[in-house]
């Protein structure tokens, strides 16, 4: 009698990547490494989306304009004027210094505050 044997195909699953997508991880002194979630996950480390053959002073150009842009988007996002928490006061000044509309003192906070994200909409519908 006659015996079947099957072969089955292996492969070696602990050397593919899967986990990298293509991506780069820099750390603070311009060294790339694999952007893997954990290296990604260590301190000094962020994605990098750069040349991956850019020289040193390109990487770091990289790395210290990330951190303008960072900076900028947390001043930005400081600098921010909060409707929702604004006083009746804010939004009549807010409404004539951003916008050069003067609100109706006489309105409640409910209305100024419609009124001010209405001015705020069609600003941006002028612009865009």
């Amino acid at each position: 009698m006659a015996t079947m044997t099957r072969t089955v195909p292996t492969r070696n699953v602990g050397m593919t990547r899967t986990d990298t997508h293509g991506r780069l991880a820099i750390r603070d002194d311009g060294l790339l490494m694999p952007g893997t979630p954990k290296i990604l996950a260590l301190a000094g480390y962020r994605p990098y989306f750069g040349n991956p053959k850019a020289s040193l002073d390109d990487r770091m150009a990289y790395i210290h304009g990330q951190e303008r842009a960072f900076n900028a988007q947390v001043q930005a996002e400081q600098n921010a004027f909060d409707v929702d928490a604004a006083t009746h006061e804010q939004l009549i000044e807010f409404a004539l210094t951003e916008y050069g509309k003067t609100l109706d003192v006489r309105k409640p906070v409910e209305k100024l505050r419609k009124e001010v994200i209405e001015l705020a909409a069609a600003e941006a519908a002028s612009k865009g």
